[in-house]
């Protein structure tokens, strides 16, 4: 368990003390008690969205390090390299984004693939399967990988949060107070917590801070890369 997945369990927990109610044995709640619910599911979702822009942000530049003292491809960097140079387009997230470096100098296009990828994070606004597509496809974290239940139900929990930050409370049915709590701990929180260790496999997978590599090592590594041994 990372710190950074701790301390959004930890976050969430306090919200829900302070916000949910008692879980009521007729299914009833007061109107305050429902507005605490819909301020819990908003204040959710803000921090999950925290947590993967972190993270993802966070993997992109220890991969950029690596490379930079390694001089070693990796997956991430060839990942997160292909990716701006040539596919945002098939994510639809193409547009507004910083130009590209078209210097021949490696250093300098990786440098400009991450700057790219960062502001993709930073413009993030949301945690559904479209939004997930964007923060995780570059860093080569195929959604078919992750539970199709649990990209439904980000998208459910990501849609609900959009009804109320812009409909009114009076104009829809108000979130049941425990299937909301059954949801966050049994679903959203579990999947959170399996991407969080294919994340920090990814940084394992590329190996430690080391010295430079020789011209023959970092040439071998390529290979290994381009043939998946």
């Amino acid at each position: 368990m990372t710190p950074e997945y701790h301390s959004l369990c930890k976050r969430i927990a306090r919200l829900q003390r302070h916000l949910l109610p008692k879980l009521s044995s007729t299914g009833s709640y007061t109107d305050a008690e429902y507005d605490g619910t819909r301020a819990y599911i908003a204040l959710v979702h803000a921090e999950i969205e925290s947590f993967l822009e972190k993270r993802c942000k966070d993997v992109a530049a220890a991969a950029k390090t690596r490379w930079f003292v390694n001089r070693s491809i990796n997956g991430i960097i060839f990942s997160v390299y292909t990716m701006c140079y040539s596919g945002w387009a098939e994510l639809e997230g193409d547009s507004g984004l910083p130009k590209l470096s078209k210097k021949t100098d490696v250093e300098d296009r990786i440098t400009s693939s991450i700057q790219q990828y960062t502001h993709v994070v930073d413009s993030n606004h949301g945690i559904k399967e479209k939004y997930l597509k964007k923060l995780l496809v570059p860093l080569s974290i195929r959604l078919t990988d992750l539970d199709p239940n649990w990209i439904i139900e980000m998208s459910n929990f990501g849609g609900l949060r959009g009804q109320i930050v812009h409909m009114s409370g009076k104009t829809r049915t108000p979130p049941d107070p425990a299937a909301t709590r059954h949801l966050i701990r049994t679903m959203l929180l579990p999947g959170l917590n399996d991407l969080d260790k294919r994340l920090t496999a990814l940084v394992t997978s590329i190996g430690p801070l080391t010295t430079r590599m020789t011209l023959r090592e970092r040439v071998r590594g390529a290979f290994r890369l381009l043939w998946c041994e």
